[in-house]
């Protein structure tokens, strides 16, 4: 794959669609939150981006912005739940894996469907 592909709405021209229930573990958890248009602000509430996104801190994320290889973004899982995960790229599959290697990545259809690209990182809002 070259390097100048990009994603936007998770794969390669479409938004995935989520196939398997609960693959590639919890992720960073994300609570309370706001969108004002392309952009959101998401409070992080686990740590399993840190020391790169610690618990406690604010996300800047941009819904509209195409994803790059070892960005991190915002994933909205098939369960209804919203974390954090970094895209890269596995033999020409785009994966999603946390900045801990406790969870093996995951191609990202399986997960859910990347909402958006975090844009800066902020212990405040």
């Amino acid at each position: 794959m070259k390097a100048s592909r990009s994603v936007s709405g998770g794969t390669l021209g479409a938004p995935p669609v989520a196939t398997e229930a609960g693959a590639g573990g919890g992720g960073t958890r994300v609570g309370e939150g706001k969108e004002e248009g392309r952009h959101g602000l998401l409070r992080v509430v686990s740590g399993c981006m840190a020391p790169r996104i610690p618990a406690g801190s604010w996300v800047l994320y941009d819904r509209e912005r195409e994803a790059q290889p070892d960005d991190v973004v915002v994933v909205g899982t098939d369960d209804g739940r919203t974390v954090l995960k970094r895209l890269i790229e596995i033999d020409g599959v785009w994966h999603l894996t946390a900045a801990r290697n406790s969870v093996p990545p995951v191609p990202v259809g399986a997960l859910g469907r990347i909402l958006g690209v975090i844009l800066t990182v902020t212990h405040r809002p």
